[in-house]
This record gives structure tokens, C-alpha cells and sequence, in this order.
């Protein structure tokens, strides 16, 4: 029987050696830095909170801007542009 200590290593090791299903993320602010939380699980293993495994990083704006345009990038898509204030917005919000 394995103890903890060498079980919890062995499963970083799986999770460092293997890959998840990416199925949540938030990030909180920081002023000019950020901290992303993604959360994913292994594919082959039902959801439940067990398997949910949470990775943070800290990132500056720069390399948040650079990482969310590299994803536009390979995805294929374009940023929503903000859309246009209509005339009566424009009107009362001078």
C-alpha cells in the first residue's frame, strides 16, 4: 500500500505526463497583473469534483493580451468588436 505522499506524487507525474479536458476557467485581478485558473479534468475518468484539477498562472496584461491573441489566432476567429451605441444612447450619455 502506496502512503500519501508518494500517491499524490504519482498522480502530478500522470497529470504533468498526460492531458485533460479543459472545462472551466475564471481569473481574478491583481491591478496590472492576473492570475488565470483553468480547470480541467482527465477525459478517460467520469466528472465529479475529484477529478477536477485546478492550474493557476500568473500573467501580466501584456501576456494575457499576447496569449488571448495567439488563441483568436489558431482558432480561426476574430474578437467581437463592441457594438456600436445607438443614436438615443449617444443622445443621453453625452
Amino acid at each position: 500500500m502506496e502512503d500519501t505522499a508518494s500517491a499524490d506524487k504519482k498522480a502530478d507525474t500522470e497529470l504533468a505526463d498526460g492531458f485533460g479536458v479543459l472545462v472551466g476557467w475564471t481569473s481574478e485581478s491583481l491591478g496590472d497583473r492576473m492570475i488565470l485558473k483553468l480547470e480541467s479534468i482527465r477525459s478517460a475518468l467520469p466528472r465529479s469534483d475529484d477529478n477536477v484539477h485546478l492550474f493557476r498562472y500568473f500573467l501580466t496584461r501584456n501576456q494575457a493580451a499576447v496569449l488571448a491573441n495567439y488563441l483568436y489566432e489558431i482558432s480561426g476567429l476574430t474578437p467581437a468588436r463592441p457594438r456600436r451605441r445607438g443614436w438615443l444612447s449617444r443622445l443621453l450619455h453625452r
